[in-house]
């Protein structure tokens, strides 16, 4: 932590629901930012990149962030509490697509017994 920088990341969805009571983020619901959510590809570079991205939006600009993989099993998000390093899809642009059409991506309705509708705004 950076001496003099003491406020909490904003909470995103994929946090529990009392996870600004626990301390672990702040709330988003005052913020007035849309959720973003970044593509993780499939090999370390960008998983990197995504991280630094997710952190500075979700820590500097106040913006939830969460991180897509294509696959609802896989997970990379930087807050993980299990430190999941998963790999994900490459070049999956139908979840770009898909962003483009519903802007905000927990709108997106999975449908149990259809294939996963991933959904990201940048990879």
């Amino acid at each position: 932590q950076k001496e003099g920088f003491t406020k909490l990341r904003v909470c995103s969805s994929e946090d529990p629901k009392d996870a600004h009571l626990r301390g672990l983020c702040r709330d988003a619901s005052t913020m007035n930012y849309p959720e973003i959510r970044i593509m993780s590809q499939n090999w370390e570079s960008p998983f990197f990149e995504a991280w630094v991205l997710q952190i500075l939006l979700s820590e500097v600009l106040d913006v939830p962030t969460t991180m897509e993989t294509g696959d609802p099993l896989l997970n990379i998000n930087f807050y993980d509490p299990e430190g999941r390093f998963d790999y994900g899809i490459g070049y999956y642009m139908e979840g770009l697509d898909r962003a483009a059409q519903v802007i905000d991506c927990r709108n997106v309705e999975q449908v149990e017994g259809e294939p996963y509708k991933g959904c990201g705004h940048a990879m």
